[in-house]
């Protein structure tokens, strides 16, 4: 198996408690980062293999889920595209719905609830017009992670072996 080798920013505090760490288990920092990585990837991956066999993919594979992704990438592409308040409301129904459902992660919740909180403010008038939604544009703290949105969306349908595993009805 060939090694890879991934560069990564953290902070001093961060090294230092890897440093400490890996002193203690008398390991190389780069093998304490492997087995945290792999230990978070098989928890994830449990995750969403648990929620795929809980076969609750009716949310997923319903339009207004379909409309929902392609309204977050349709806002990158074109943000002056407006709607109306009833989608906007719509569209924080199905949050809430995917705010309960076992495949969303903590961390995609955390990037759709930036645009919930970007309706919320629109709807109850903090922001002048859906063209001033601040999370289909990059660089800034409200900024959705369209990159991570889709490797998520890539890993609830397909399987190890790329196999098609969630099909839309």
């Amino acid at each position: 198996m060939k090694n890879n080798i991934i560069n990564i920013r953290i902070s001093d505090t961060l090294k230092q408690e890897l440093e400490i760490l890996s002193s203690i288990k008398e390991v190389s920092m780069s093998n304490l980062i492997r087995e945290a990585l792999l230990n978070f990837i098989n928890t994830v991956d449990l995750d969403i293999e648990k929620a795929k066999s809980s076969r609750s993919c009716s949310l997923l594979q319903s339009l207004s889920f379909s409309e929902f992704i392609f309204w977050i990438y349709e806002k990158k592409r074109n943000p002056e595209i407006i709607e109306g308040g009833e989608y906007h409301i719509q569209q924080l129904e199905l949050i809430k719905k995917m705010r309960k459902h076992p495949l969303f992660t903590q961390e995609i919740l955390e990037e759709i609830d930036k645009i919930a909180v970007e309706i919320e403010k629109l709807l109850n008038g903090e922001i002048r017009g859906a063209m001033n939604f601040e999370f289909p544009v990059e660089g800034n703290s409200n900024s959705f992670n369209y990159e991570l949105f889709s490797y998520f969306m890539y890993a609830i349908r397909y399987d190890e072996e790329n196999n098609k595993v969630l099909f839309i009805d």
